[in-house]
Order: structure tokens, then C-alpha cells, then sequence
């Protein structure tokens, strides 16, 4: 029994790292043409822009595409989608013309023109709030072939549209043109099959189902965007204290530390939140799921870091070019802070998962607070960009091991069989 549950395990963790594998591996192969077309203004375009992006997205769907996996019945998950649709929809506009507005005033600084700018945010954060849903309708029917199929082309086309664009035209807005491309191509892969059919639109029922679920909406939504703004909050403190070749250093490191320790988080994670929802309606131990994706992510990331470590010095000026050879020790402190935000990530939705809302938004405040706090000091204190990534480093592993505590409590209190009176015993 134990050894058909963990082979069903390691082919689900399989079949969504082969997509991932996919997309990331065109991302890693590209990035040697792509650190030697673009410059670091380039890159500090497209850490405002995801940024951007990262922050707008993850409320655009009011976060009910994270009740789609634990919806009572198909015809719940169906108004849920519809739901997280209509508000992507209008989200998605305002997110174009609050990042326009923030431009215009010039809040933030960009290279690439304003309207294009803005235009790209709200089209990026459409789509990505359309693949989140998708994505989570693919999660409740196990169909896991179908991630993976967007999640490779969504890397494969989105590298390619940047080197042939930036070969053409050279410029920051090129860069961050072929992310949306990408992004496209990635929507595009989840109607490339029948299967499964396009949810109906009920709009009684859509609304009757939102406000059953008006706790993510309430909780989930303001966890979410505080969450994400604590991720992204350090570029727009580096863009308004720190130099421009600070940023772009900052984002390339990003950039090149996502694409291993992305691969392994986001395919944990993914398919923690398909178990443990599953767990709500099979009966299945939560507290065995959660420490075996602990014991997971912890072997995957202390190998990433033992791995990749020691020979930085020697691969990023052959691979990326000299010119980011000040990018090393940076890189290696992310590496090794990494070790604890794959772990965080992997386990990340359960309080989500679980109905804990309040408790994930108390976390999400704390981290939000510390990173905003640390990142000012370090930016104002240091100008030497090793320095700041230094002190961003140890305060996010700090949280993400905060968090790790607070999955293991709301997990074990879930699992606690409530006792039956004493009546009832005798």
C-alpha cells in the first residue's frame, strides 16, 4: 500500500515538473543570450514590471480561484471560476491605469514609455489571473498533464519572444513585450484540448456561491495581496532609495534564483494544495501530508544549495557574461535563503486550505512589516547592493521559518479528533 501511494506520489510530482522542467529550462537556456542583449536598465524595467504584475494579480480573482479545489460540488467550482472571471476582468483594467498613474507622477522610475508600460501590467495581470483559475480547475480534476502543458509553454514562448525581440529592437519595453507573449501562449495551451468543458455561466448561482465564500474574499484576498507585497515590496524600496545598476543586479540575481528554486516550489506547492484539499473529502492524514512535503522540500533545497553554490564564481561570468561578475556573492546569499523559501512556499496554502484565514493574513502582515521595515534600513544604511540582499535574506528566512511553525500548528490542531462527551463514552 505504502509503495503504490508513493509511487502515484512521485508521478504526480513527475508529471507537473515536466512542464515546469520545460519552462524553466527554456528561461535558464535563454538567459546567457538574454544577459548579453539587455542591459541592466532592461532588467530594472522588468522587476518594476513583474512586480507590478505579482502585487495586481494575486487580488484580481479576489482570490476565489483558491476555493476552486475545496468547492462542495462541480457546479460550486464552476460559479467560483465565473466569479474570479468577472473581477479579473475589471481588476485587471485598473491595475493598467493605477501603474499609469504611478508613472505619470513619477513615483517610479521606468525606461520603457509609460502607456506601453501600463498596458503591458493590466494585459499580464489578465492573463495570469485567467491561469490561476484555469490552473485551479485542473487541480480539482487531477488533470495535471494539462499544468504542465501550460507551464512549458508559457516558459518556452515567453524565452524565445524576448531573444528575438530584444535582437530586434534592443530595448527594455522588448523584454518585458516577450513576457506577455509568453503569458499568452500559456493561456492559449489550456484550450488546446476538449477537455474539460468550458464552465456555464449561472448568474444567480454565481452570486449565491461568492457569497458563501465571502471569507476569501474578506481574508483571503488582503492575505494575499499583503503576501505578495511583502515579495515584491524590495524592488520599489530599491528603485526609490537605491542606483538603477543596484535594481538591475537585484532582479538578475532574482531571476536566475527562481529558476531552480522556482521549478521545485511551485510544482510542491501545486500539488500540496491538490492533496490536502483531496484530504478534506478522503480522510486522509493531514499531518502525514504535511511532513512529507516538508521532508520533500527540505532534501530538494539543501541539495539545490550544495549543488550550485561553490561553483557560482566560475559560472556566472563563462554563462551570463563578466559583466554581471559582480552578481556572485548576491546570488549566493539568495541561494542560501532559498533553502527556507522553498520550504515556506511548498506548504504555503495551508492555512488557506484549512479555512485559517485569519491566521495566514496575521502572518502575512508580520512578513509585509519586517521586509518593509528591514529593506528601507538596509537601503539607506548601505549603498552596496551585497549589504541589502544581505539583511532582505535574513529577515524572509526568519518569516518563511515562522511560517513553517504556524502550517505545523494549524495542521495539528486540525488533525486533534474532537473528544465525544462523557456521556456518550459510557
Amino acid at each position: 500500500m505504502i509503495k503504490s501511494v508513493d509511487k502515484s506520489f512521485s508521478k504526480r510530482i513527475g508529471m507537473l515538473m515536466s512542464g515546469t522542467i520545460v519552462g524553466q529550462m527554456s528561461a535558464f537556456l535563454a538567459m546567457p543570450i538574454l544577459s548579453r542583449i539587455y542591459d541592466r536598465s532592461a532588467f530594472s524595467d522588468l522587476g518594476v514590471y513583474v512586480s507590478f504584475c505579482g502585487i495586481f494579480s494575486v487580488i484580481c480573482t479576489l482570490r476565489l480561484e483558491a476555493a476552486i479545489p475545496i468547492a462542495e460540488s462541480h457546479f460550486e467550482a464552476d460559479d467560483l471560476y465565473w466569479s474570479a472571471f468577472f473581477s479579473c476582468s475589471v481588476l485587471s483594467v485598473l491595475s493598467g491605469i493605477i501603474t499609469y498613474i504611478l508613472l505619470l507622477y513619477e513615483v517610479l522610475d521606468v525606461y520603457s514609455n509609460p502607456v506601453f508600460f501600463a498596458l503591458f501590467v493590466s494585459i499580464s495581470t489578465f492573463l495570469i489571473g485567467i491561469i490561476q483559475m484555469l490552473t485551479a480547475l485542473q487541480l480539482r480534476h487531477k488533470r495535471l498533464n494539462r499544468i504542465a502543458q501550460s507551464k512549458a509553454a508559457q516558459g518556452f514562448f515567453s524565452s524565445l519572444s524576448q531573444v528575438i525581440l530584444g535582437l530586434v529592437f534592443h530595448t527594455p519595453a522588448a523584454f518585458l513585450l516577450g513576457d506577455v507573449a509568453g503569458r499568452i501562449a500559456g493561456f492559449v495551451s489550456f484550450g488546446t484540448t476538449r477537455e474539460p468543458k468550458q464552465p456555464r455561466i449561472r448568474l444567480r448561482s454565481v452570486l449565491r456561491t461568492s457569497r458563501k465564500y465571502i471569507d476569501f474574499i474578506k481574508f483571503s484576498t488582503p492575505a494575499a495581496f499583503i503576501n505578495s507585497l511583502g515579495l515584491q515590496i524590495p524592488v520599489f524600496i530599491i528603485a526609490s532609495f537605491s542606483s538603477s545598476p543596484n535594481l538591475g543586479i537585484f532582479v538578475f540575481c532574482s531571476r536566475v534564483i527562481v529558476l531552480p528554486s522556482g521549478l521545485i516550489a511551485q510544482t510542491l506547492s501545486q500539488l500540496y494544495v491538490s492533496e490536502l484539499s483531496s484530504s478534506k473529502f478522503d480522510g486522509i492524514d493531514k499531518l502525514q501530508i504535511f511532513k512529507r512535503f516538508l521532508l520533500v522540500s527540505l532534501c530538494l533545497s539543501l541539495a539545490l544549495s550544495i549543488f550550485v553554490i561553490p561553483p557560482l564564481g566560475m559560472i556566472v561570468p563563462i554563462f551570463f557574461g563578466s559583466q554581471w561578475s559582480d552578481a556572485v556573492t548576491p546570488l549566493r546569499i539568495m541561494f542560501v535563503a532559498s533553502t527556507f523559501q522553498i520550504v515556506g512556499v511548498a506548504i504555503s496554502q495551508t492555512a488557506t486550505i484549512l479555512e485559517k484565514n485569519k491566521l495566514q493574513f496575521i502572518w502575512d502582515v508580520s512578513r509585509l512589516t519586517l521586509v518593509l521595515i528591514s529593506t528601507i534600513i538596509a537601503c539607506m544604511l548601505y549603498d552596496d547592493i551585497t549589504a541589502i540582499v544581505l539583511i532582505i535574506s535574513i529577515v524572509s528566512s526568519l518569516s518563511y521559518i515562522l511560517l513553517i511553525g504556524l502550517s505545523f500548528f494549524i495542521i495539528k490542531q486540525s488533525s486533534i479528533k474532537p473528544r465525544r462527551p462523557l456521556q456518550e463514552r459510557s
